[in-house]
């Protein structure tokens, strides 16, 4: 019995001095966070995003969520993978220009990605047409390698 408590408080001496701050943690100075900052930082002002940068910006993610909902059918998925494989770009980038009108089980990738749109594929039209005010929009595939296969 007396060997299991001294092996229960070694262990608990361990767990506690294990818990100190190591030297890496931001630490406390008068009540207020100290910040490390790297040195290669550089400051970004906020009036240098114009305002029509921001509307690309979310016209870019409004067509990515609708894609992302286009992609529940195995033909969409099937046909993405086939256009990232062709590499026009030497990676697995799509330009979304490029295969508006390219047919997916008799329709147009443009009317296959509108038509997933919850608010009806008059708005998914909608989207399309803003997110391709940006004529170099990209759909870019993740590439990843399980070992031994490519």
């Amino acid at each position: 019995m007396k060997a299991k408590i001294l092996l229960l408080s070694v262990i608990l001496v361990i767990a506690f001095s294990s818990c100190e701050k190591s030297e890496n943690e931001i630490s406390i100075i008068n009540g207020q966070d100290e910040l490390l900052i790297p040195s290669t930082a550089t400051l970004v002002e906020e009036k240098s995003t114009s305002v029509s940068d921001v509307q690309e910006i979310a016209e870019a993610e409004d067509f990515a969520r609708l894609l992302a909902m286009s992609i529940n059918d195995k033909d969409v998925r099937k046909f993405l993978k086939n256009e990232a494989n062709k590499k026009f770009d030497g990676d697995y980038d799509i330009l979304v220009s490029n295969i508006l009108e390219s047919k997916i089980s008799g329709l147009s990738f443009k009317d296959q990605v509108a038509k997933s749109s919850p608010s009806g594929k008059s708005k998914g039209h909608d989207v399309i047409s803003n997110a391709l005010k940006n004529e170099k929009l990209n759909i870019s595939i993740p590439f990843t390698s399980i070992a031994g296969k490519s």
